[in-house]
């Protein structure tokens, strides 16, 4: 669901960028079109989609949108436990690169090519970008829900053949490395493990991803032999109605929903947005965080817990504020909870249009009280 809020609004100023490479992941003669009736979506629809899909390699649009930013720009303000007066841990767009290019490179020297599945197990850390984007240029990437019970996270490596696992390593208030040790006998011959340390969490130099990255060279993040019909990424569903199953996604599908989502956020070059969703489903990976960085957006991780942490809920509004995030994007429920805590002397003058939200209904009550 998407609607124009009453908050003041401003636009951005966004940095320069070649107007030629953001016109291939950004259709500008929609951005600006009003979606005020079913005769105004029949418009868009009577042109082919493949006239306005012109690039349906997600990983070609992801870099693009990379390239056309300065490099020095910040791609990831991480801040791990919610506090708005931490310092927040900063990653270019530079740096963010280069990772994402030594990721698949490194998958790559180990015999993972495209149509391998890497399986990546984190919360909200900033190494989950590089995981998962470098996986998806020179595999297939499958986010898979750290809070599982082991046996489940082994069933569904082992039913999608996965070949590497990308992991937290031991860390407080995470039980991600643990739940793996206990199913790694029980793992596939040959299936190669790498650790990440969380926040306060212990570094293991034989496992440790950024070890492993450091020699390796950057690898593009895109290639020509990549169709749209090609898969990008595996998702799981939740469960609730019997085992989780298995989803493809291609690289066409993830493209789309970019699309799509300019459409209806309208989302412009520079813009900041929130990370505080998990990216083990489709409305964390493709809808909430993965297309905005398609268009030349930056995130913010204001906790690793993302929306679970009630310190950083408490401090939400004055995150908006101090790192000038543009976008909104929640379930009802925590939209409902925002709406009990407005803000109060807090400059919101940062903030677009069209916010989102999913998974549920939201109650005309809670919309029409938070806008």
């Amino acid at each position: 669901m998407t609607g124009e809020t009453t908050m003041a609004l401003m636009r951005i100023e966004c940095p320069q960028a070649d107007a030629a490479v953001i016109a291939e992941t950004a259709d500008a003669t929609l951005l600006s079109r009003p979606l005020r009736s079913l005769a105004d979506i029949e418009a868009i629809e009577s042109v082919p989609l493949a006239e306005r899909l012109r690039i349906d390699n997600f990983c070609h649009r992801v870099a693009l949108a990379i390239e056309a930013r300065d490099p020095q720009d910040t791609a990831i303000h991480y801040v791990p436990d919610g506090d708005i007066d931490r310092a927040a841990e900063r990653v270019s767009f530079g740096e963010l690169k280069r990772n994402i290019g030594r990721t698949a490179s490194l998958l790559c020297s180990h015999g993972i090519g495209r149509n391998d599945a890497v399986a990546v197990l984190l919360p909200a850390v900033p190494a989950t970008y590089w995981s998962i984007l470098g996986a998806m240029a020179a595999a297939i990437v499958f986010p898979v829900n750290w809070m599982l019970e082991p046996k489940y996270v082994l069933r569904l490596i082992k039913e999608a053949n996965v070949k590497a696992v990308i992991a937290l390593g031991p860390t407080p208030g995470f039980q991600i490395w643990e739940a793996l040790a206990q199913v790694a006998a029980d793992l596939p011959s040959g299936v190669k493990i790498w650790s990440v340390p969380g926040p306060g969490g212990t570094l293991l130099p034989d496992s440790d991803l950024e070890a492993a990255l450091d020699g390796n060279p950057e690898k593009a993040i895109w290639s020509d032999a990549v169709a749209g019909d090609n898969i990008a990424a595996l998702v799981h569903s939740g469960g609730t109605t019997g085992l989780p199953k298995i989803v493809k996604l291609s690289h066409r599908n993830m493209s789309y929903r970019h699309w799509t989502l300019q459409l209806a956020q309208q989302l412009v070059f520079g813009e900041v947005i929130l990370q505080d969703t998990p990216m083990f489903h489709v409305g964390g990976l493709i809808g909430r965080i993965l297309p905005p960085f398609a268009s030349g957006a930056g995130v913010l991780i204001p906790t690793v817990l993302g929306a679970r942490d009630k310190r950083y809920i408490a401090n939400y509004w004055k995150f908006v504020e101090k790192y000038r995030v543009t976008r909104l994007s929640a379930v009802p429920t925590t939209l409902a909870v925002l709406a009990k805590s407005p803000p109060v002397d807090t400059d919101l003058s940062s903030l677009l249009p069209n916010f989102i939200t999913g998974s549920t209904s939201l109650p005309v009550s809670v919309q029409r009280r938070f806008e």
